[in-house]
Parts: structure tokens; C-alpha cells; sequence
């Protein structure tokens, strides 16, 4: 990983059926995707990343939104509903829909802190990933997911 992208090598690529835009869990939840293929290896951009975002849900609240990477360890929550109670430590979880690339239900982090600017009334939402990025070592790209 470097100070510009959050990005990972795996070693299974198209040979293995592994395609770009799958997903990648840890036994801790959301990892990112795959953002490139060759035929013994992938590139798997982590959530993280600036390029990353995720469609999610508040599962206290089920308000949903789009958790972004911020180049660091924390990412922000973004589109939810302004009079939505969001409470610190709630967990958050892929909201999944049709035709997304990510199935219901992944944990991706907790809310790490709200912020409400006095003047709008938006909220600031820090979201804490619950996958541990400097410490990869084993993951799953799923290869299929039914969104039923």
C-alpha cells in the first residue's frame, strides 16, 4: 500500500474465474473489490481508498447512504436523511440492491462520530472499518451473490 491508493495483490486471477468489480471479504467484513485482472493475479482496491464507495445501511436506524474512502482509515457516510438519528458505534452494513456489486448484509464498519454543522444542519459521519487493512492476510472474492 502506498500514501496514494489503497490497493492489494492476490494471487488468484482469471485463470481462478476471478473478474474485475467482484467482491473481497476478510473474516472481518468488507475488504473492496477487484479492480484488475491478469491470469494469476488480481488488484483489489480497498474501502479506504478515494475511489472507493460502498452503498450502505444503518442497521439501528436502516437509513441508507454511501460510505467513501478518505485516502485513511476512516471513511465518511454521506446521502442519509439530515433528521435521521445516528448514534456513535452503530454498526454499518452493505445495503446490497439489484444489479449492485455488493451482497446485503457485509459488515464494512461502526459510525465513529457525528458532527452536525450548525448552520445546514448536515451531519459528518466517520465511519470506523472493522477490517484491520495493515494487517491482511486471508480473504474470500465472492463470486457470486443472490440480492433475492
Amino acid at each position: 500500500m502506498s500514501d496514494f491508493e489503497w490497493t492489494v495483490e492476490i494471487d488468484k486471477g482469471s485463470g481462478d474465474g476471478i473478474k474485475v468489480d467482484m467482491p473481497v471479504i476478510s473474516e472481518q467484513g468488507l475488504v473492496g473489490k477487484v479492480v484488475k485482472v491478469t491470469a494469476t493475479g488480481s488488484q483489489v482496491l480497498l474501502l479506504p481508498d478515494l475511489d472507493s464507495y460502498v452503498a450502505t445501511r444503518l442497521v439501528l436506524s436502516q437509513e441508507t447512504g454511501l460510505v467513501q474512502g478518505q485516502g485513511r482509515a476512516d471513511m465518511v457516510m454521506s446521502d442519509i436523511d439530515q433528521t435521521a438519528e445516528v448514534a456513535v458505534g452503530e454498526p454499518v452494513i452493505t445495503s446490497g440492491y439489484s444489479g449492485g456489486l455488493y451482497p446485503s448484509g457485509l459488515p464494512v464498519g461502526t459510525v465513529a462520530s457525528v458532527t452536525v454543522d450548525p448552520s445546514t444542519g448536515a451531519k459528518d459521519i466517520r465511519v470506523a472499518p472493522y477490517v484491520d487493512f495493515s494487517n491482511l492476510d486471508v480473504v474470500l472474492v465472492v463470486d457470486s451473490f443472490d440480492q433475492g
